[in-house]
């Protein structure tokens, strides 16, 4: 385990702070550690992390390819604010509060990691693999996230001490539930954000490649080789000439104008 991270003791000690605002004698709690990459099992990396040799891993899901922040807003913002807001259903947490205090939590915290993980010269983007496992050490119950980034892993050990086994398992088919929704949502909008076409048979993506270069062509009075060669690679040579007859002799194009670059007209 690596301990002389400062951003990850500043990380233990903000979500110690987050574990309090419910007043309770520390209900919840979520801790994280850092480890390299090495051969040692989750188990052993949990055991380190919670100073227990006595641990029992009971289900892992692994390969989630999804931001930690998944994990977190559903296990961080647990149970907030019961100080303020009784647990009934005439006094619920307003949704706006609760929205705005995750949205501010989380933020921060990613915040926190990447400054973590710059410490261990890791720069972001990176990408996200985390395994999901349900633990028990005794009679208490954990769920965890393993965080792989390069030759890092981060360890996020979530701890409810009112939860035995059947309402830790619930809650944790429910984060799996959760995040395996989110996974099929961003999927889905990136098969549609790939599928979507406009008439001339291109992405949008494709589309906006192409019209970066019409400022150029226009500016130049022709469409050079090498834009040819890139327009090829998307339209046919008829189409590049339909193009030309219709930005120079069809057409007047403004700054303000957009066009669609080899459409039918």
């Amino acid at each position: 385990m690596i301990k002389n991270n400062k951003w990850i003791s500043y990380i233990n000690g903000y979500l110690d702070a987050i574990s309090d605002i419910n007043g309770s004698q520390r209900e919840f709690y979520i801790r994280l550690s850092l480890f390299d990459s090495s051969q040692l099992s989750l188990q052993d990396k949990i055991k380190q992390t919670l100073d227990n040799k006595n641990i029992e891993i009971l289900q892992v899901e692994e390969s989630k390819k999804i931001s930690i922040t998944h994990f977190l807003e559903k296990l961080m913002i647990f149970k907030p604010f019961t100080g303020l807001y009784n647990n009934k259903v005439d006094n619920p947490i307003p949704k706006k509060i609760e929205k705005e205090y995750t949205n501010y939590i989380l933020f921060h915290l990613s915040d926190y990691v990447d400054f973590a993980l710059e410490e261990e010269n890791i720069k972001s983007p990176y990408s996200q693999e985390i395994n999901l496992g349900l633990v028990k050490n005794g009679e208490d119950y954990f769920i965890v996230a393993a965080q792989k980034i390069e030759d890092k892993e981060l360890i996020w050990i979530f701890f409810y001490n009112l939860y035995k086994k059947e309402k830790i398992t619930h809650l944790f088919n429910n984060v799996l539930l959760y995040i395996n929704r989110k996974i099929e949502l961003l999927e889905e909008q990136k098969k549609k954000k790939e599928q979507k076409k406009y008439s001339n048979g291109l992405t949008e993506e494709e589309n906006e490649k192409l019209a970066s270069y019409l400022p150029r062509i226009i500016e130049n009075g022709y469409i050079e080789d090498s834009i040819r060669i890139e327009f090829l690679k998307y339209i046919s040579e008829e189409k590049i000439i339909e193009l030309e007859k219709v930005l120079f002799q069809k057409i007047k194009i403004t700054g303000s104008q957009s066009l669609s670059v080899g459409a039918n007209k």
